[in-house]
């Protein structure tokens, strides 16, 4: 259980550390001068934390109740968790979407990828830990 714990909390790293660079791309694109605070970057990556530790031990919790060979339920579980994010946005991602001067396109396209590969990686760390250890 603590393997899945640690498991859980080096994924919500690595999704906060993930939203930032998306953060960043988006900003490029939509022409905006480079900014960065350290400040802006731990509350990006904290939300990750807070967000992703609960969802990965329910994941982990549920996962093996169901009956699926295929792969699909961990990127329903991220696909799920971007839909929830977007529906209600946290506060300081409600103020970058109002500031937007384009449509949140690409935002949406690469928030959703992002959380795919968070719930891919939710997927491969359920097979992990079901393998015989050596």
């Amino acid at each position: 259980m603590a393997r899945r714990v640690v498991a859980a909390l080096a994924l919500g790293l690595a999704l906060g550390v993930g939203a930032r660079i998306v953060m960043r791309l988006i900003a490029h694109a939509a022409g905006l001068p480079g900014s960065f605070s350290w400040g802006g970057s731990i509350e990006v990556v904290l939300f990750a934390l807070l967000i992703s530790a609960p969802v990965a031990l329910l994941f982990f919790a549920v996962r093996g109740r169901v009956r699926a060979e295929a792969r699909w339920p961990g990127p329903a579980t991220g696909a799920a968790c971007f839909a929830v994010l977007a529906a209600w946005p946290p506060p300081s991602a409600r103020s970058a979407l109002e500031a937007a001067d384009d449509p949140p396109a690409l935002a949406a396209a690469l928030f959703l990828g992002l959380f795919l590969l968070f719930g891919a990686g939710l997927e491969w760390l359920w097979a992990r830990s079901r393998e015989p250890r050596a």
